[in-house]
């Protein structure tokens, strides 16, 4: 190709801006395991208290023995608001 020469429409560059992320396009399932995976609890089991969020420790604590009780698999504990570090290493 000769300097000056355009390219053709095919191979010119062509660039792509990124679409803003709307988080009301989630589903509410979708919403609640992106909650689930940040703060380690579902949102079913928070307690709203204005602008002050508790978890009802007494709920998830029942659901999850009566869960175990059905499947076997082991229950899961409230140790605390940590991250869970194995996942993001």
């Amino acid at each position: 190709m000769a300097s000056g020469t355009k390219k053709p429409a095919a191979v010119q560059d062509v660039i792509v801006k990124e679409a803003a992320f709307d988080a009301a396009s989630l589903t509410i399932e979708q919403q609640k395991a992106v909650v689930e995976e940040y703060l380690g609890y579902s949102p079913d089991y928070f307690i709203w208290e204005g602008r002050q969020i508790t978890l009802n420790v007494s709920q998830l604590e029942y659901d999850e023995r009566v869960k175990s009780e059905k499947t076997g698999k082991p229950r899961k504990f409230f140790n605390g608001w940590k991250p869970a570090i194995h996942k993001y290493k």
